[in-house]
């Protein structure tokens, strides 16, 4: 989206925590002593971040330095424009993650962007680094985009396209071999399904 902010660089220390206010993203460390801010083009819709049931930051150190970066849902007012940022121990945005794309089913039919993403960080034992997946769900319609995001980059690493929304992401190693596979559940809208389902990624 080329959105362009501004950032505040505080004191240093690991984030626990975050907050909006406005269009400003707030994350804040030990003893909720304020770490960064970064403030948005456009006002951020608050209830949104207050849905428990839903991760829309998460702290993970992405490219094994042992500091954590942020991954921030972007939810605007007034537009639909959803997306992924990725903001550096600092705050420095350092990559943005626009999901889905325009795809047409076997009817013919179009869907456009938006997508809502919901996301989980899934670590590597063996590169030392981690990977984000991103299961984004039309915002009207049945296309799920189940994108993997190299942390470090943000750039995708591969996609697979499901008929259903899949809300629901977990990780777990199934094989015992060091290296967590990812869980997705939720439903498949294909005629001879219709129905719950579950899937299985490496």
């Amino acid at each position: 989206l080329g959105l362009r902010g501004k950032v505040w660089l505080g004191s240093k220390g690991p984030p626990t925590a975050y907050r909006v206010e406005g269009a400003t993203l707030i994350v804040s460390g030990k003893d909720n002593v304020e770490l960064w801010r970064y403030t948005f083009p456009l006002r951020l819709v608050a209830g949104a971040y207050q849905q428990a049931r839903v991760k829309m930051c998460i702290f993970a150190d992405l490219d094994g330095d042992s500091r954590a970066e942020t991954i921030f849902q972007y939810y605007p007012e007034g537009v639909r424009a959803e997306s992924l940022f990725c903001f550096s121990s600092t705050g420095k945005p350092r990559w943005e993650f626009v999901p889905g794309k325009d795809v047409t089913d076997n009817f013919g039919r179009n869907y456009v962007r938006p997508y809502e993403p919901k996301f989980l960080v899934v670590p590597s034992v063996k590169s030392n680094r981690a990977q984000v997946v991103v299961s984004s769900v039309h915002h009207f319609g049945c296309p799920t985009q189940v994108a993997v995001i190299d942390g470090k980059t943000g750039h995708q690493i591969s996609e697979y396209w499901h008929r259903g929304h899949l809300n629901h992401l977990a990780v777990a190693d199934l094989d015992g071999d060091g290296e967590p596979e990812v869980l997705l559940a939720g439903v498949n809208d294909a005629p001879e399904y219709k129905q719950a389902t579950i899937l299985v990624f490496d």
